[in-house]
């Protein structure tokens, strides 16, 4: 596992408190229902509004909220998640059900059901995988002759050609500040030139993936991850979603669960190979994984951000993932050790 607990610290999100009157009313009025609680629902590293309510008939809702303090990012990934569930109504049997959007003024609230009695996915367990792969297995089934609609947002995720390792490698200021998330900079200095000759390659060939295709979450971790109660995965936050080769997913969802001690990655490999009924070829492999990895490479040494002060944090934890991962598929050294002193200051 990752040697470094997430930090304590909370994202800047909006209190309830700090929505608006006429805010609420609206909502109460689509509801049909007095809101009687509201507290925030925490996850993710941003600082977007979310929160679970409960309802004067004794139900309770989740919600997501675009608000004037919405980072633009935050703002297009609300209007992303509308579109993708109605694009892919499917994903509502593995999915919070989307109930609604409401605007009122500034604010725009999502409405979802909220998951009663949930299990987080963490601690893991081979259970909790097992259940996992077995929805992925069922998304790809319903999304397997769907056409491969996301190159283009693909391409503005993972790296472009002048990012990730070329720009580490090529970018003396890009360099020093991945350098910085090291313990000792010059055995990271020359990690990094005996590996930058394989993950460069492997960078610059992201759109030679095929294997097979279906809808992808492409942001899957366990802070986007719930079990109900009898045990079923609820994949949350389907923003990233859509229609790509599946190496990806793996790609992106490894690293995080090899750091908080799921499995390796050859074994979440297998698993999902066997949910899905088919092989993803080795060269698609690398190249995911190369391409996640710079991602995060050209990130774990960005400045620490009192807005979002687990960021930081997790950057590294997903790279250090990545590059467990990369010593067995790709041959890599194993990776100096990294940082932790400096993952809750500035």
């Amino acid at each position: 596992m990752f040697e470094a607990a997430a930090p304590a610290l909370r994202e800047a999100k909006p209190a309830w408190s700090d929505v608006p009157a006429g805010a609420v009313r609206a909502l109460e009025a689509w509801l049909g229902a007095r809101i009687t609680d509201a507290r925030i629902a925490w996850g993710g590293y941003g600082p977007g509004a979310s929160f679970v309510i409960a309802l004067s008939d004794g139900s309770r809702r989740f919600l997501k909220a675009q608000h004037p303090g919405q980072t633009p990012e935050g703002a297009k990934m609300l209007a992303r998640e509308i579109e993708v569930h109605g694009r892919y109504p499917f994903i509502a049997a593995v999915a919070p059900a989307l109930l609604g959007s409401v605007a009122a003024g500034d604010w725009q609230w999502l409405v979802f059901e909220h998951i009663d009695a949930a299990i987080p996915a963490l601690p893991w367990t081979e259970a909790k995988l097992e259940a996992l792969f077995t929805t992925l297995g069922s998304v790809f089934e319903k999304s397997r002759h769907l056409p491969a609609d996301g190159k283009d947002h693909v391409e503005a995720v993972l790296p472009a050609r002048s990012e990730g390792w070329h720009a580490i490698a090529e970018d003396p200021e890009m360099r020093a500040a991945f350098l910085s998330a090291f313990a000792d900079r010059e055995a990271a200095a020359d990690w990094l030139r005996h590996c930058l000759t394989t993950l460069r390659p492997l960078q610059n060939a992201v759109q030679e993936i095929g294997g097979p295709v279906g809808l992808m979450h492409f942001d899957l971790r366990s802070d986007n991850l719930l079990f109900r109660p009898d045990g079923s995965a609820v994949l949350l936050d389907w923003s990233d979603g859509c229609v790509a080769p599946l190496a990806l997913e793996l790609a992106g969802f490894a690293p995080s669960c090899i750091a908080e001690g799921g499995a390796n990655g050859d074994r979440l490999r297998a698993m999902f190979e066997a949910a899905i009924g088919a092989t993803i070829p080795e060269r698609d492999m690398a190249v995911a994984l190369a391409n996640f990895a710079g991602f995060f490479a050209l990130r774990i040494g960005a400045p620490w951000r009192a807005d979002m002060p687990r960021l930081r944090w997790g950057r590294r934890q997903r790279f250090w993932g990545a590059m467990q991962w990369a010593e067995t598929l790709l041959g890599l050294p194993a990776l100096p050790r990294m940082r932790i002193d400096d993952l809750t200051a500035a």
